[in-house]
């Protein structure tokens, strides 16, 4: 059986089986448990709550072996039955938990939408530049398989050509440091990346003057925002194929977007949006978004920068 007291003799398993090490996972623990009292007495307050105060049934466990549930199930993906034989209770439990405390854990996570500034709040350069350093930022998009649609309208719309098989498209937008300043997620698989770039609204949220790199995914973002400057690799074709000059400025363009393939890798090590999703899939994007902010919340402790 797992507890949090031996996870906590063994920090390398903590930050295995979770993705935080000790420090974060007590200090993301230790914030919450402030907060604890207000969120129940607002979640029991709820005006659609059928029983009485006091009524129905209490949790098992504390908010220290609920949070390591829903870091656990984000990590290792596995069954609520297994997750239920390791932590000694029943399947339906395990989801009760995790249902409960996913709200509290958001509310401390440097989610995306609260790293990303309005326009109208960055009046310096200096400010500028600390969000956006070399006045940079890189689009990319990534699919997640997911199982096939009974539905035939469904099995068109999430069907990827690219990938050959059934996934849900989500677009991320990070800086030159690895922060995750936008998510936007939940698009069927058929969709265009470039055709996703225009339905996220990226454009209106950067603020002016900052440059977008992108890949060959986004052929036409260069027309559609031509006051971004945006850096694309050039495409080689059957009778134009690339000179050696234009080989080394794709090789340039290569190496300064390979942060947002590392970001996907941190992503990605939560499995819970690597493997095929098994959740319903409206669910996907606040999942996503809840792991951005857990990758998010390392890469400020990397950086050392403040996060309340």
């Amino acid at each position: 059986m797992i507890t949090i007291e031996k996870l906590y003799q063994k920090p390398s398993l903590l930050l295995s089986f979770t993705g935080l090490t000790l420090a974060e996972f007590q200090k993301l623990l230790g914030q919450m448990a402030l907060a604890e009292a207000v969120y129940k007495e607002t979640r029991l307050s709820r005006t659609n709550r059928q029983r009485a105060l006091g009524g129905g049934r209490h949790f098992t466990y504390q908010l220290a072996e609920q949070l390591l549930m829903l870091l656990m199930y984000y990590r290792l993906y596995c069954t609520y039955t297994l997750l239920g034989f390791m932590f000694d209770v029943d399947e339906t439990t395990i989801l009760r938990n995790i249902v409960y405390i996913s709200p509290l854990m958001t509310q401390f996570l440097p989610l995306p939408e609260k790293i990303i500034p309005a326009i109208s709040r960055i009046k310096t350069m200096p400010e500028l530049l600390q969000r956006y350093p070399e006045l940079k930022v890189i689009i990319d998009a990534t699919e997640q398989s997911i199982p096939r649609p009974k539905d035939k309208d469904r099995q068109q719309k999430y069907y990827s050509g690219k990938k050959k098989r059934h996934t849900i498209k989500t677009q991320i937008t990070n800086n030159k440091m690895g922060l995750i300043l936008n998510v936007f997620g939940g698009i069927e698989g058929k969709r265009h990346d470039f055709q996703t770039f225009q339905d996220s609204g990226i454009d209106r949220k950067i603020p002016p003057g900052i440059k977008f790199e992108v890949d060959l995914g986004y052929l036409g973002i260069e027309k559609a925002v031509p006051e971004r400057g945006c850096l694309i690799p050039f495409k080689a074709s059957k009778y134009q194929p690339l000179t050696p000059l234009l080989k080394i400025i794709n090789k340039s363009i290569a190496q300064s977007r390979i942060l947002a393939e590392h970001v996907l890798s941190w992503l990605k090590k939560f499995r819970i949006i690597k493997e095929t999703f098994r959740n319903r899939l409206n669910k996907h994007p606040q999942i996503f978004n809840q792991i951005a902010g857990i990758v998010n919340l390392r890469t400020m402790n990397r950086l050392e920068l403040q996060w309340d």
